[in-house]
Order: structure tokens, then C-alpha cells, then sequence
């Protein structure tokens, strides 16, 4: 019975640290992707699959522009947004970023209507979020201070969407609650 435990040693173990190594160059770099959305009751954008709106949903009424992002219409306004799709990416959301261009966001999507809510962890810039419903209405905006970590932003009425813009984005553009949103 040594036979088989000297051929794991020579042949298989090798074999599994270099696979193990493999895997450890091939994750990302950077900063950790650690929960942007409060995980209260399991409605949050990071535990959303993003059904309920398909690509192709998207991308007909928006126009598809460089780098992954695409212009919807908030109010009639054009707005040029990247829509968050995968788990990693609603964790993620705005986190580190250091600059938001002026009429630049983020889009999530929510598999169905709920109650959405979000926080700031590792956040550096100040936003606002409004919640949409499943109407493309907007029910409520919040404002978000950046980096803070005790406050958790929660929709009081259902959303499909949420879309985060600059702090005093809406109110600048007399965006308010009612207003549709086109996409």
C-alpha cells in the first residue's frame, strides 16, 4: 500500500498546489468587493439576480455607449449609467470611486419589487439614490453621505431600480418623486 500514497506525493500533489497557485494569480487585484447593501432582509441589490430586465429590455429604448455604459432618460433628461448585472458588481456599486462625471451613474436592478436598501461603506464621494418602481416611476430620492457606514438608506415603498447619481444631482435638474424614468 505505499505504492499509491508515493504516487500522490510525486504526481498528484504537484499537480494541485500549481492548480491552487493558478487559481490565486487569476483572482482580481484591488480593493475587497465587501457588501455595498445592507443584507437586513435579503432584498438587496447584491442578492439580486437582475431579473426582471434583460439586455436587449435595456438596450431598446437606451442608446449603448463606449465602456459598457448606456443613456436612459431620468425625466426626460439624458444620463449615461452603468447597470450593475452581476452579484460582484451590485456589491461593488460606487465603491472607491473617486470622481463621478456630471450626468453619470449607476443603475441596479432588482429581480423583483422590493424594499432596496443601501450604505456606504468605503464610498468616497457623496450621492444620492432614487428608488423606481416597477411603473419606471421614481417613489423616493435619499441623499447618501459618503463613508458612512452607520446609516443604511432603506426604499419605503417598493422598487425595481435604484440609480445613483452625485449628491444634489436631482434637485439640480428638478428631478422629483413621480418623474419617469426611460430605459
Amino acid at each position: 500500500m505505499i505504492w499509491p500514497n508515493r504516487w500522490f506525493i510525486i504526481f498528484l500533489l504537484p499537480l494541485l498546489l500549481s492548480s491552487l497557485a493558478a487559481g490565486c494569480r487569476g483572482q482580481r487585484e484591488g480593493p475587497s468587493t465587501a457588501r455595498k447593501h445592507s443584507p437586513a432582509d435579503g432584498s438587496t441589490a447584491a442578492g439580486s439576480s437582475g431579473a426582471g430586465i434583460s439586455d436587449s429590455a435595456i438596450t431598446a429604448g437606451s442608446s449603448v455607449v463606449a465602456d459598457d455604459r448606456i443613456v436612459i432618460r431620468v425625466g426626460g433628461l439624458p444620463v449615461r449609467v452603468r447597470v450593475s448585472q452581476t452579484p460582484e458588481e451590485k456589491e461593488r456599486g460606487l465603491m472607491f470611486t473617486e470622481r463621478l462625471p456630471a450626468d453619470e451613474g449607476m443603475l441596479f436592478v432588482f429581480g423583483d419589487e422590493r424594499r432596496p436598501a443601501f450604505w456606504m461603506k468605503n464610498t468616497l464621494i457623496d450621492l444620492d439614490v432614487a428608488f423606481i418602481d416597477g411603473r419606471r416611476r421614481i417613489v423616493e430620492i435619499r441623499p447618501m453621505k459618503a463613508f458612512d457606514e452607520d446609516t443604511i438608506h432603506r426604499s419605503r415603498s417598493p422598487a425595481l431600480y435604484a440609480l445613483e447619481m452625485n449628491a444634489g444631482w436631482f434637485r439640480e435638474h428638478g428631478i422629483t418623486v413621480g418623474d419617469e424614468v426611460e430605459f
